[in-house]
């Protein structure tokens, strides 16, 4: 079966990084799916993509009488897509990865005739900023969820039915088994952050932590490293907060890099600083290599499915609670070792990147049998 996938850009983030690693199962192994990727944005992992499917796009046909509409602020694009092309592919299925590609979905589906799946990535705050038409949800045949939390905001906010949801965590390179990591270079305590930067992913947050851990325990020898690209609008504020504050020496940031595990490996605690995730993969790979979670309770689906006493969660918007948490958890490696454990433990019991992929690709072939019935 041919199977449309789409994607709102290849940036290094969680939501392109899950189709990713989906993409290359079925590269290895699951033949009975050809995929075609709809890249609406490029990005750091076009490369990986084009590796593993044909890359389509969607031409734009200008038109005259859109151009005239624009000009009297009658429509906001001067174009319109061209679908003839992907009508010729004859698409069993098309697959929208995050509610970011759900309006451009929708038009395919009306346009081409083939069932739609919906992977939301999503939850609360941006699930909401992102669907502009709530009456797309509906034209889904299929959502899948990357959290019970997703789940319910589904159903509670949107009216979805809860049969048409299933909840799969998303895949990531990493599988759920104990990993060595090489020596640190440094005897300081490293806390690391993660994310593309933002309010949402609680980037305004970093200079007010680090000023309070500092203040407090200043005795402490710890250094903050943020991985990941920052937009530079975002970034300016950062670094202007924390050179005002005397606090350069303090933060690490790393930009833009291809393989952010390999920092991830070195940090002693992981600082989940987001307002809400659906599911956190940066936090998920910082639990298979053993780094201990200190987040915002209910700010992860991940932290919520793996229970008491396998993260270390603070009240929201807590500054002094967050560097409380950073301070017992620096000074006593044994809490620490203890913290990460638990996590890994019940993530071994309930997470497979393979389990993950087989299930997301049974929901394809079922759409698809469910249109030939």
């Amino acid at each position: 079966m041919k199977v449309l996938f789409i994607s709102h850009e290849a940036s290094r983030t969680g939501a392109p990084l899950a189709l990713l690693s989906m993409l290359k199962a079925i590269h290895d192994g699951n033949n009975d799916i050809i995929p075609d990727v709809l890249l609406m944005e490029g990005g750091a992992l076009e490369p990986d993509f084009n590796g593993l499917a044909k890359i389509v796009h969607l031409k734009k046909r200008k038109r005259l009488w859109q151009r005239f509409k624009r000009k009297f602020s009658l429509c906001d694009e001067p174009y319109s897509f061209d679908y003839r092309q992907l009508k010729k592919e004859s698409y069993d299925c098309i697959f929208a990865n995050s509610t970011v590609t759900l309006s451009t979905a929708a038009k395919l589906k009306q346009e081409l005739g083939c069932p739609l799946i919906l992977n939301v990535h999503e939850s609360s705050f941006l699930l909401q900023s992102s669907v502009s038409d709530t009456g797309n949800l509906f034209q889904c045949d299929k959502l899948i969820a990357d959290s019970d939390a997703v789940k319910k905001d589904l159903v509670d906010y949107y009216g979805v039915d809860e049969r048409k949801i299933s909840v799969v965590w998303p895949p990531t390179e990493l599988n759920a088994t104990p990993i060595l990591t090489p020596a640190k270079k440094t005897n300081d305590i490293i806390i690391g952050m993660s994310g593309s930067g933002g309010w949402y992913k609680g980037l305004d947050l970093v200079p007010l932590v680090i000023k309070d851990f500092t203040i407090r325990y200043a005795e402490t020898s710890c250094h903050f490293k943020w991985v990941g690209g920052i937009p530079d609008e975002d970034l300016a504020h950062l670094k202007f907060d924390i050179e005002r504050l005397g606090l350069t020496d303090k933060l690490t940031l790393t930009g833009n890099i291809d393989n952010p595990k390999d920092h991830y490996r070195n940090f002693d605690i992981f600082l989940l600083l987001s307002r809400g995730e659906a599911f956190s993969l940066a936090c998920l790979e910082n639990i298979l290599l053993g780094v201990p979670i200190v987040c915002m309770k209910d700010s992860t689906g991940i932290v919520n499915m793996i229970g008491d006493n396998a993260a270390v969660t603070v009240s929201y918007l807590s500054i002094h609670e967050i560097s409380d948490a950073l301070y017992r958890l620096s000074i006593n490696p044994d809490y620490r070792n203890s913290v990460a454990s638990v996590a890994m433990a019940r993530l071994s019991e309930k997470y497979s990147k393979q389990k993950s992929i087989e299930a997301i690709l049974n929901e394809i072939r079922t759409v698809n049998l469910n249109k030939q019935q």
